[in-house]
């Protein structure tokens, strides 16, 4: 199937195009191999492996600067369309994007080998459950709101103010979660029972994150309806995915779950990027051939009509050079003596 030419300016932009066929099956075949990934890494999943301290935060920092390249993208397309289920879904990314920084920090060996912040062994683990969960929350958010026809909502200012707002109020959340983990570490129920091994409470704790993204992933397959739709789709897959291998298959830290893991959110936090930068770069192709045809079409008018004031230059410069020839004529008919009045009133009259 063809690309859709652009008929309005909505057709821009990857929250209101449609998806190519082409695009379905591509969304299709990656779903594919990550199921075959999962397949493949399931039976190993609790496999004791070395420790490589530099690869949290390698990992964490990818994700940190895609996820918010794709909010502030998101916090773009919100400032044109207006929806509310953007600005939902780009304070989802920026949320993403936001607790990655005290997950990293708090990761026993990370950066320290007991973390930073001051943190127990318990924060980390409930930080990555927050991480999912918000995520996934904001995703199944996006999906149900896709239904309400909702209209535009700030008009003013491009969305200015309602962009802070919710930057305002996911900044708060994550520093209000944080702190709840770190200074309030007794409260919360304990994940690990020591610095390596979970608790059988882990499994049930991220089986929540896990049941949110596979609602959120059936009801946006269902609803999708466009290029973001699509794509996001299979983003929330892949954190199916790896919300499984958490919830079903790893027990203990250091295991080859617990890096595949964390290569499945290098993937989420990717595949809505790079289908944004894609299709940004597709719709500027289209324009930029539009812009040179209209340039060209253009050049065509103002060369027709050249060429239409030449022929009606030529056309009246006859009349006018025979009508200066008899007024001329005319005249000295006048001035002779005695002036010819016959002559010269011939002449006038032709």
């Amino acid at each position: 199937m063809s690309e859709q030419p652009v008929t309005d300016e909505r057709e821009l932009s990857i929250a209101t195009m449609g998806p190519t066929l082409r695009q379905q099956r591509l969304a299709l075949a990656i779903i594919g191999m990550l199921s075959i990934g999962f397949a493949a890494i399931a039976p190993f999943a609790a496999k004791q492996v070395v420790q490589i301290a530099s690869f949290v935060p390698t990992v964490e920092a990818i994700i940190f600067v895609t996820s918010l390249a794709t909010a502030v993208l998101l916090f773009s397309q919100f400032s044109i369309l207006g929806s509310r289920e953007l600005l939902l879904l780009a304070s989802g990314y920026l949320f993403a994007a936001s607790i990655v920084i005290p997950h990293a920090l708090s990761y026993p060996g990370a950066f320290a080998p007991k973390g930073l912040l001051g943190a127990g062994i318990q924060a980390t683990p409930w930080l990555y459950v927050f991480w999912h969960l918000g995520f996934s929350a904001a995703v199944l958010g996006y999906a149900c709101l896709l239904d309400t026809n909702s209209k535009k909502l700030f008009l003013h200012d491009s969305g200015l103010p309602a962009i802070c707002l919710s930057m305002a109020a996911v900044v708060t959340l994550v520093c209000a979660l944080t702190w709840s983990v770190v200074a309030k570490e007794e409260y919360w129920p304990r994940l690990l029972s020591n610095e390596v091994d979970f608790t059988r409470l882990t499994n049930y704790v991220t089986a929540i994150p896990l049941a949110t993204s596979v609602l959120a992933f059936v009801v946006l397959w269902i609803r999708r309806r466009s290029v973001l739709d699509l794509w996001l789709a299979v983003a929330i897959f892949a954190t199916v995915v790896e919300q499984a291998i958490s919830c079903l298959f790893i027990f203990n830290r250091y295991s080859v779950g617990a890096y595949a893991v964390r290569t499945f959110s290098v993937i989420v936090s990717t595949i809505v990027l790079s289908a944004m930068l894609s299709e940004s770069a597709r719709v500027y192709a289209t324009l930029a051939r539009t812009n040179k045809l209209l340039r060209r079409e253009r050049e065509n008018k103002l060369t027709n009509l050249a060429a239409v004031v030449a022929a009606i230059t030529h056309e009246v410069r006859q009349p006018l050079t025979g009508i200066s020839t008899k007024s001329a004529a005319a005249r000295r008919y006048l001035g002779q003596e005695p002036p010819n009045i016959d002559r010269a009133q011939a002449i006038l009259g032709e």
